[in-house]
């Protein structure tokens, strides 16, 4: 899942060495950079692990946190939505769009309470599951933290006017073949 994501960023033009990641092998047919990449980190990871034995239980706490947080971050904007009366004043009023009716509101209320509790109970320093050490204990909001800044950091730093799907994975383009390199080239490529 993290090759495919990486591949897909990187064609996207969304990380630095986008080119790279995107690039996929004529031999093979499969994108070498970032399966090569996933693994080194994951070895480096659980290298990290041996000096510290409460790391992977924060690397798998911080997994989780970021799941939830990505889930708040669909069901906050669409609460904000909801309140100013989509889908029902939505000028794209769709037939067929799936409704909650009555029940719409509470369930998104609901979503954004048990998103925001599990965070929070997920990044609670406790010393009996992260470890007696500060860094231990802090591991996941340090985690989130430093992920967020670092993130906003290259987005608004770097990677904000650059990103569109690099010129060579475009439709229509030269060498554009199968996304992930599965199935023949698409539109005359090698």
């Amino acid at each position: 899942m993290s090759v495919r994501i990486l591949f897909a960023m990187g064609r996207d033009n969304n990380l630095p060495f986008g080119k790279q990641l995107a690039s996929v092998s004529g031999k093979r047919r499969v994108p070498v950079v970032p399966a090569v990449f996933v693994g080194v980190l994951s070895i480096a990871i659980l290298a990290f692990n041996i000096y510290n034995r409460y790391a992977v239980q924060i690397i798998i706490s911080l997994g989780i946190i970021f799941m939830y947080l990505a889930y708040l971050g669909v069901n906050i904007p669409l609460l904000r939505k909801r309140v100013n009366g989509w889908p029902d004043n939505s000028p794209t009023n769709e037939p067929g769009l799936f409704r909650l009716g009555r029940w719409a509101m509470v369930t998104n209320i609901l979503a954004i309470v048990y998103g925001a509790s599990m965070v929070i109970n997920l990044a609670w320093p406790r010393d009996y599951f992260y470890g007696t050490l500060w860094y231990q204990q802090y591991g996941p909001i340090t985690g989130v933290a430093i992920v967020v800044i670092s993130g906003l950091l290259l987005y608004f730093g770097y990677q904000k006017d650059r990103m569109a799907v690099l010129p060579e994975h475009q439709a229509g383009g030269e060498t554009l073949t199968a996304a992930m390199g599965e199935g023949p080239p698409i539109h005359g490529g090698p």
